[in-house]
């Protein structure tokens, strides 16, 4: 068993030379990660480390920087939007609806919004807001 304990930088080091023990990544964070193993096998496991049984391959970083090829994100046009955005019409995916030809999506479903429309029991009409959808407060439904 291994545990890697990665500074928060750059480094050109293998993966290797960040190998440490389980039992050192417990005193660093204070979190016992095997506690429902019994005793003697959590803390052989735990005090031991050997990076050998382990392949450790790099991958080259498909992390794109601004000198790459790709299209570069400008300021969307949408009304105070502080969203970047690649898309040609200059919109982010929030404001696709205010791109010049965008297709207008039409709400068929009709909901009401009001006051509700039950009787309370002293007969008078109930003074709160309608659910969504419906005529009714959830109590009345």
């Amino acid at each position: 068993m291994i545990a890697l304990v990665l500074p928060n930088e750059k480094s050109s080091q293998p993966l290797q030379k960040f190998v440490v023990t389980v039992d050192h990544v417990e005193s660093i964070t204070g979190i016992d990660f095997f506690s429902g193993l019994e005793d003697s096998i959590e803390n052989q496991l735990e005090a031991s480390s050997d990076a050998s049984l382990w392949t450790f391959t790099s991958h080259k970083s498909t992390y794109k920087t601004e000198s790459s090829n790709e299209p570069t994100s400008k300021q969307c046009l949408g009304v105070r939007c502080k969203n970047k955005t690649t898309n040609a019409n200059g919109h982010c995916h929030v404001h696709q609806g205010q791109a010049s030809g965008a297709v207008k999506k039409i709400e068929t479903k009709t909901t009401h919004s009001g006051r509700c429309q039950a009787t309370t029991q002293k007969g008078t009409q109930c003074k709160r807001n309608a659910s969504s959808e419906s005529r009714y407060r959830w109590q009345h439904q």
